[in-house]
């Protein structure tokens, strides 16, 4: 409170205006307590101290917010996947399919690289926290049953490869809530300009596979990893996997369905007669129809799930605040009234002058490397959109890669406790 009501009254500095100071104080009071405290509480408070600056009627502020269709996403896509995963123990499930590969086993490093991957993608389309947890207790147990020591190299390569692909996988598609709320915003940033799904899923997995054969290649031929211990293991070790019920094969369709949906939304031709109907049911019409076509299912004279079942399991208020409060803000931040960003470019063009396209991505990627350990990620990234996107077209750099560049760096926040839950 103190720093988002009284930040006003400190001197205007560099090229900020006296509308600009209050503007910064909200947008900093946010940001110490989306860090430090509670983000629904933070994020409430956040809409009174912006009401004050005078610099966009709150009606406005709210319709911007609330009213944005990527906010609309966020919230009917958490009660659609949210709500499935939570009834029908889809996590579990398909952990419990993974480990019945048997093409997998009498290959230590295929098994290595290969439950990696999988977990990489189990985490993408279930929940990070939850499948990180039970992949420690996989390698554990593995470990115990090859008779590695504390502290050899399978466990904790496995350990520390899973947690990095964890943090990965909560930016792994485009329709994921924090990835909605950084393409928002950038939305807001540039205009008309926007990152496209497809390209954007290709390239976040595409270097995530590669990572992980790096990984891979570096623990075998770099550290020389001995796995040979991993040669009697296989697929019986883990026992017979419970077959998926009527239920679960219906909720595990829809989630393909639902996927197959928003991807395949920017890939229909404008000259399809389909494409103008898409257009104008939009994104958030797609989630919502994936909703009411669960609702109307039944099995065996059941109603399959029920909306108010999936909205209760499925929000997060936290993520839904978060965006419908930092949308508008990021753009409020940017606008010339304020001076904010003619005061980060004074600040920062010495700094990144002289350097060339290259040298400035890697120094902006490093920053935001550092940055996210130290920080909440999520506001690391906010934070930094406005001022790439505008380096960027200075630049003549592709913004839309630059930011999907950042995304990706700024999730790798599992270097300190500071970082992420994970």
């Amino acid at each position: 409170c103190l720093i988002m009501f009284g930040f006003r009254f400190i001197p205007p500095f560099l090229s900020v205006t006296p509308v600009g100071m209050t503007v910064l104080g909200a947008f900093l009071g946010w940001l110490y307590g989306v860090c430090f405290s509670d983000m629904c509480l933070a994020s409430l408070l956040g809409f009174i101290a912006i009401s004050l600056t005078g610099i966009m009627p709150i009606a406005d502020y709210y319709k911007a917010g609330f009213g944005n269709e990527t906010v609309i996403l966020i919230i009917f896509g958490m009660f659609f996947l949210g709500g499935l995963i939570a009834k029908f123990d889809l996590t579990n499930l398909l952990l419990k399919k993974i480990f019945q590969i048997k093409f997998l086993y009498k290959k230590p490093w295929i098994l290595s690289g290969g439950l990696l991957i999988l977990a990489y993608f189990t985490c993408v389309f279930t929940n990070p926290y939850i499948v990180v947890l039970f992949f420690y207790q996989i390698v554990i147990t593995i470990s115990q049953k090859a008779d590695f020591k504390p502290f050899s190299m399978w466990p904790s390569m496995m350990i520390i490869g899973s947690t990095i692909l964890a943090s990965m996988a909560i930016i792994g598609m485009p329709y994921q809530g924090t990835v909605l709320l950084f393409m928002g915003i950038f939305s807001g940033v540039m205009g008309e300009m926007a990152i496209g799904w497809g390209a954007y899923m290709l390239w976040v997995n595409l270097i995530v596979i590669i990572g992980i054969v790096a990984y891979l290649i570096a623990c075998r031929f770099i550290f020389r990893a001995d796995i040979s211990a991993l040669n009697d293991l296989d697929a019986s070790f883990f026992g017979e996997a419970e077959k998926a019920t009527k239920e679960q094969k219906i909720a595990l369709s829809l989630m393909a369905l639902f996927v197959c949906l928003l991807l395949g939304f920017g890939f229909v031709p404008e000259s399809w007669f389909i494409k103008s109907y898409l257009n104008a049911i939009g994104l958030a019409g797609l989630v919502m129809f994936c909703i009411i076509l669960a609702n109307i299912i039944h099995v065996d004279n059941k109603p399959f799930i029920g909306f108010i079942e999936m909205a209760v399991n499925g929000i997060q208020w936290n993520v839904f605040l978060l965006t419908a409060f930092s949308i508008p803000l990021m753009t409020i931040l940017t606008n010339q009234e304020t001076g904010i960003m003619a005061s980060l470019t004074a600040v920062l063009t010495p700094v990144l002058n002289g350097h060339s396209p290259f040298v400035f991505i890697i120094i902006v990627l490093i920053v935001s490397v550092i940055l996210t350990n130290c920080l909440n990620n999520m506001v690391v990234i906010m934070i930094m959109i406005p001022v790439l996107c505008g380096y960027a077209m200075e630049m003549n750099l592709n913004p839309a890669l630059l930011i999907t560049m950042l995304i990706i760096t700024g999730y790798l926040a599992i270097l300190l406790p500071a970082g992420s839950p994970l």
